[in-house]
């Protein structure tokens, strides 16, 4: 579907088909305003691989979200930082590298750092239009940040306490940047900026 995770809402299925909610832009030209749009689609099994989803870039393209930030970024931290990846799915099939990246601090009293691509788009176009559905319906607690227009600072409230994050959109890609204090993450984002600068 041609949204992020955060803008798109399983409302429910029936009779094979499954409703998904995604908010609507402000689009003056169209008479269109903020408003919700309720999509229908219908599962289709194939014995064929499944074609690319539009709006998303060939599995090929996504990068490595464990090659998203270097040791030497981490080192900032401590020095020491393990790297967990975990896989994600494409369309029904796996991507070849790590979409979500988890560095485990070598102490216990240390940050754990988690980076996720959220998506890679075919265009910078494209990903920037996603970027901003996901800050704009996506996100809690926006913070204004003095880093450019590529991040954009968030806090989310759970039972257990908050936990602080990134959005950082460069060119195709957009990811998130997490960990569990607002230092951590106003240190790693603008070097993750710039490691997905250099793709």
């Amino acid at each position: 579907m041609p949204a992020t995770e955060g803008a798109t809402l399983l409302e429910g299925g029936a009779g094979g088909l499954v409703f998904v909610r995604t908010p609507t832009q402000d689009d003056d030209s169209a008479g269109v305003k903020n408003g919700t749009r309720i999509t229908a689609y219908r599962l289709v099994r194939a014995n064929r691989p499944p074609a690319n989803p539009p709006g998303v870039a060939p599995a090929a393209d996504w990068p490595d979200a464990c090659g998203l930030l270097t040791d030497r970024d981490l080192s900032l931290l401590a020095p020491g930082y393990l790297a967990s990846p975990h896989s994600r799915t494409l369309a029904g099939s796996p991507l070849p590298k790590p979409a979500v990246c988890d560095w485990i601090p070598p102490t216990d009293k240390g940050d754990v750092v988690s980076v996720s691509v959220m998506w890679t788009a075919p265009s910078t176009s494209e990903a920037q239009r996603l970027a901003a559905e996901e800050t704009r319906y996506g996100l809690d607690s926006v913070i204004t940040g003095r880093d450019g227009p590529d991040i954009v600072y968030y806090r989310l409230g759970h039972p257990a306490g908050s936990q602080y994050g990134a959005l950082v959109s460069v060119g195709p890609v957009v990811t998130k940047l997490v960990a569990s204090t607002p230092e951590t993450v106003r240190r790693l984002a603008p070097r993750l900026r710039d490691n997905l600068r250099t793709l």
